[in-house]
């Protein structure tokens, strides 16, 4: 893009340039292509009691250039936070616009929020920049920052930390969609002059519990996209989360979407939409951290429509330049007439200049390319990675690649035999994978599902079975109660602590479909379900209660009370069955009279 002056005869003119109707290239009447919006979250039935969040969206700023969709980032990272990752919303506050002191008060709030063993969210929109070079702290720029001072108009990312450890937070995870070089989300600078030099690494990641994960981690830049009405790095992170990222890591959906794997897929798609980005996802447990899964996940763009946004990008784009350009020029030509018409030496030196200064004026773009072939070369890296670093690995990896490309999975039943002996090969295991994702017909992705699942439970492989299992009850079909049965056990055997909701849940929708089991099936089948929900409730009841007493708190009471209502209700319902069965009630008994402190509401009625 060409450099611009100042005066007051250009700004008049840019503005203009402006503010006036672009002459596309692109049909008129042609309706504008829209990405998918990312605005309405997801409501995934998630909860997240012990957390709070605080979500800043700095647009209008009062001396600095405006910071645009930022806000618009605030209300669609606040309603994630909400509607998929289930914090309360007495917890989540959303700032928009706010000064340094709301800020610093709000944060303080916010640390006091979250509950012991919980997760601090802060999530920022706006304008960065960095402190003096001697300190090198990255700064979240308040509405009322001043040019000349920037670090006193600031919050370091420091200060949020050092007011979590004073908490004994656990977790804090700091999303944020700001560059720290300098420029705004036009590419230009904030302060005309000021450039700042950004380190590649981020200190404030490097302690205990810390997450951050940034659009710009080092000097990169970051823009709003207006189609989208969001920042790109925020309208592709939002994405990923709603389930776009799913496999992004190794090319392998499995019903999550890891911090890795959204981070991986923002810095994707946006090298697809032209900018340059690097992933920026950096502290301890990135790979780890589960921040989407199950049903709810959703498909995301496909790249054919990506490559038709990023072409009209593009052209938006150039268009901006060569405006800007003739706007330049115009300004510029203004004054040339006067002199010219003036006469003289001081005339001809004056169109001699607007030749020199505009002749052979070009316009130069920096547009990135997404290959698909550098992502698959991924994909093949991590597994390659996960199995290790010899050479037999490298050559096992491209073989199944080669296999999956040659074999053919169309014939399940042919497949079975050898899927009920635990010997499927690496590539009819990814075509079967190949087959669950694009297949249409739903009866034909869950016959592929099956006799993966089947192969998995003949090998002896039970972390890859219950992965299977669970995609397959959240995405394809639930209606098997068997299948839904032995996931509960496995649940209830594995972690009732850590998956205790989970073995509750299925066990609920188990119950739903006990219609199909019949005889003395039907009698052990529902009676072992309620067991396992009664049990499973009374461990998290008599867990939260200990964790109360240890460390009481209102957050924590009203976990173990809520806990110790279910236990109760569990138990009476499981009660009632094995006296309506004629079976030995004495454990239902014992776990609901002590969840309803009487044994009044456990008499028969």
């Amino acid at each position: 893009m060409p450099r611009m002056r100042t005066s007051s005869t250009l700004a008049a003119a840019l503005v203009l340039a402006l503010l006036l109707p672009r002459t596309s290239r692109a049909d008129p009447s042609a309706t504008p292509l829209a990405p998918p919006s990312v605005d309405a979250a997801v409501q995934t039935g998630e909860r997240a009691p012990r957390d709070a969040a605080l979500v800043i969206g700095n647009e209008a700023y009062d001396e600095l250039p405006q910071a645009t969709y930022a806000r618009a980032d605030a209300r669609a990272w606040g309603d994630w936070l909400l509607q998929s990752l289930g914090i309360r919303s007495s917890r989540v506050t959303v700032l928009q616009d706010a000064g340094k002191d709301e800020l610093v008060r709000e944060l303080r709030r916010s640390v006091r929020r979250v509950s012991r063993h919980g997760t601090l969210w802060v999530v920022f929109s706006g304008h960065g920049a960095m402190s003096a070079p001697e300190q090198g702290q990255r700064l979240l720029l308040a509405r009322d920052a001043r040019p000349e001072a920037l670090d006193r108009g600031s919050i370091a990312l420091s200060t949020a930390l050092d007011e979590a450890k004073r908490r004994r937070i656990e977790h804090v995870v700091l999303v944020l969609d700001a560059s720290f070089d300098g420029r705004g989300r036009d590419g230009l600078e904030l302060v005309p002059g000021v450039h700042y030099a950004v380190p590649a690494a981020l200190p404030e990641a490097d302690r205990p519990g810390v997450l951050v994960w940034s659009a710009a981690p080092g000097d990169q830049a970051v823009d709003a996209w207006t189609v989208a009405h969001h920042g790109t790095f925020s309208w592709a992170a939002l994405g990923a989360l709603r389930g776009w990222a799913d496999g992004e890591l190794d090319g392998q959906p499995d019903g999550r979407v890891t911090l890795a794997e959204a981070d991986q897929y923002a810095a994707w798609t946006r090298r697809q939409l032209g900018l340059v980005a690097a992933p920026g996802a950096v502290g301890s447990g990135v790979q780890g951290l589960v921040l989407a899964r199950g049903e709810h996940l959703e498909a995301g763009p496909s790249d054919a429509l990506l490559a038709e946004l990023a072409t009209e990008r593009r052209r938006r784009r150039f268009d901006d330049a060569e405006a800007l350009m003739q706007a330049e020029a115009a300004a510029f030509w203004q004054r040339t007439l006067d002199l010219a018409r003036q006469g003289g030496p001081e005339g001809r030196q004056a169109l001699e200049a607007f030749i020199a200064e505009f002749g052979d004026r070009e316009i130069t773009q920096t547009w990135t390319v997404a290959l698909p072939q550098v992502r698959e070369a991924r994909h093949l890296l991590t597994r390659y990675q996960e199995q290790g670093e010899g050479q037999e690995a490298v050559q096992e990896v491209v073989a199944v690649a080669q296999e999956v490309a040659e074999v053919s999975c169309d014939d399940l039943v042919a497949l079975e035999p050898s899927a009920m002996m635990g010997q499927l090969s690496a590539g009819q295991a990814a075509c079967l994978e190949r087959r669950i994702r694009v297949d249409r017909l739903q009866t034909d992705r869950e016959k592929a599902s099956r006799v993966l699942i089947a192969n998995t439970q003949a090998a002896g492989d039970q972390g890859r079975w219950a992965a299977l299992v669970e995609r397959h009850l959240d995405e394809i079909s639930r209606a098997d109660p068997d299948l839904v049965m032995q996931y509960v056990v496995f649940l209830f055997k594995t972690n009732p602590l850590e998956r205790g909701e989970d073995a509750i849940h299925w066990a609920d929708v188990a119950l739903e479909n006990k219609q199909r089991w019949e005889g003395d099936t039907y009698v052990k089948n529902v009676g072992a379900l309620l067991r396992i929900r009664t049990e499973t409730a009374y461990k998290l009841w008599t867990n939260a209660d200990k964790e109360y007493r240890a460390s009481p708190d209102d957050d924590s009471e009203w976990q173990a009370e809520e806990y110790r209502g279910i236990t109760k209700d569990f138990a009476r319902e499981w009660l009632d069955y094995l006296r309506a069965a004629g079976q030995p009630a004495d454990l239902a008994l014992q776990i609901c009279t002590s969840a309803a402190g009487t044994a009044d509401f456990c008499r028969a009625r």
